[in-house]
C-alpha cells in the first residue's frame, strides 16, 4: 500500500521556510479502510469515552477506553464495563494491562461474547485501557 506524506515546515527569522520531518499517520496510507463501532456500557458510570474502530483490511479491532466515576465491584472481583457488538468480537479471549485511576493497574480482557472485564487487586473507579485483537 503506497503511503501518502504530508511535511511540516518552519518559518526562520529570514522569512524562509525549512522542512521538517514527514509525518505519516493511519488515514494517509491508501487502501486502508477504518470501520468505527459503538459499544454498549454495562457499568453505572458518569461517562465512558471511547474509540473503536477496525482497520478492514487487516481485520484487526482497536477499543481505547475510560470510564470516570464507575460504581464499581470491590477489589479482587471483575467488572464487566461494555459489550462489543457481534461483528467485532474476537474468537478468544484478550487481556492486556490498563490503568485504574490512583488504584494502579487493572487487567482487562474481551471475551468471545464481547464482555468487556476489568479486575485489579485495590478496584478501580477510573479503569483506562486498550485493547487490540485480530476478528
Amino acid at each position: 500500500m503506497p503511503v501518502k506524506q504530508y511535511t511540516e515546515y518552519e518559518k526562520q527569522t529570514n522569512g524562509d521556510w525549512t522542512e521538517q520531518n514527514p509525518k505519516t499517520n493511519a488515514s494517509m496510507v491508501a487502501g486502508l479502510e477504518l470501520e468505527s463501532f459503538s459499544v454498549t456500557k454495562a457499568v453505572s458510570s458518569d461517562t465512558l469515552v471511547y474509540d473503536a474502530f477496525m482497520i478492514k483490511p487487516l481485520g484487526v479491532c482497536v477499543i481505547n477506553f475510560d470510564l470516570r466515576a464507575i460504581n464499581a465491584k470491590p477489589a479482587q472481583e471483575h467488572n464487566h464495563y461494555f459489550t462489543v457488538p457481534e461483528k467485532y468480537r474476537p474468537s478468544l479471549q484478550v487481556f492486556n494491562a490498563g490503568v485504574g485511576g490512583v488504584y494502579g493497574w487493572i487487567q482487562i480482557r474481551i471475551d468471545p461474547d464481547g464482555k468487556v472485564y476489568g479486575w485489579g487487586k485495590e478496584g478501580a473507579t477510573t479503569p483506562r485501557g486498550t485493547l487490540i485483537y485480530r476478528v
